[in-house]
């Protein structure tokens, strides 16, 4: 039952990932269409104008969704950024870890 139980928390979690990579690439189209207009990369989402469906604004470098927390900086300057979304999307002690940040 143990096992049964685990792989159930595996699917569980599998169901929810699409959620950061979707948003991942929002992310990463909206900074690009930032950078075409201003020559820099947006190091807030207020600066970059961009919500995630049903998510909270925590603060400008910060979104709260349904299964992640979304934060956004630019860690070389404005020619890059960086999002780290995390979350506990299985139930166990760790929080799901995703980063993206430009090419």
């Amino acid at each position: 039952a143990a096992v049964g139980m685990n792989q159930f928390g595996k699917n569980v979690a599998r169901s929810k990932r699409p959620e950061v990579m979707v948003n991942f690439e929002a992310i990463a189209k909206a900074q690009r269409a930032h950078r075409l207009t201003w020559g820099k990369y947006a190091g807030t989402f207020e600066a970059l104008d961009f919500q995630i469906r049903g998510g909270q604004n925590v603060s400008p470098t910060e979104i709260q969704a349904e299964y992640y927390n979304y934060r956004i900086s630019q860690p070389d300057g404005v020619q890059t950024w960086y999002v780290v979304a995390s979350g506990d999307i299985d139930g166990d002690p760790f929080n799901d870890i995703v980063t993206a940040r430009n090419p």
